[in-house]
């Protein structure tokens, strides 16, 4: 059976929201497992709180990851959602750095000698057949030769802040300036 999570937007008890998420647990009985997601421990989003993980956090994503599905269950308040639901996706929905690699060789080496100061949002990936970078490059409109690693980095508003293409003196200082600028300015 699939693993469908409940997010219900009123953390008041007996809410109507509640009260709805409980008849479609009903409804679904014997059809999937389902299970409510308790938020109302996460604290303000706050980026000076991101590492390390704070158990509760941890804790919330955990459960997110191992639903199938997610329903939330929400109502509206000043035309839009509740505060609460706001925050656990921006908790959630966090910005990630994923550092691809060309072949396992490549993401070993660099695993012996991390860059100091480097995020603990940041994600490796291997990528053998050059299928992400082929994507990337088409997304980006960027010839086909276009010198590897490419870095980019947007901030919270969806801008592009930064692009690099290839490893020039001074990118993993320059890089690092920029997550600290956008740390300080979000």
């Amino acid at each position: 059976m699939k693993n469908i999570l409940f997010i219900v937007g009123s953390l008041r008890k007996g809410s109507f929201n509640h009260q709805l998420a409980e008849e479609a647990e009903k409804m679904l009985a014997g059809k999937a497992n389902v299970s409510y997601l308790d938020y109302s421990q996460v604290p303000v989003f706050n980026q000076d709180l991101e590492s390390p993980v704070l158990p509760v956090l941890a804790e919330v994503r955990e459960q997110v990851l191992a639903a199938d599905a997610i329903w939330i269950f929400s109502p509206v308040y000043n035309f839009s959602i509740p505060g609460p639901v706001k925050n656990l996706l921006d908790w959630l929905c966090g910005r990630k750095m994923i550092l691809l690699f060309p072949t396992r060789a490549a993401y070993e080496k660099y695993q012996t000698a991390p860059a100091p100061g480097l995020p603990e949002h940041v994600v490796f990936g291997i990528d053998q057949d050059s299928s992400i970078q082929k994507k990337l490059l088409e997304a980006l409109e960027l010839e086909a030769n276009t010198q590897l690693p490419i870095f980019i980095i947007g901030d919270t508003f969806n801008r592009i802040v930064f692009t690099s293409h290839g490893y020039t003196i001074g990118l993993g200082e320059r890089l690092l300036k920029i997550i600290d600028s956008l740390d300080e300015t979000e």
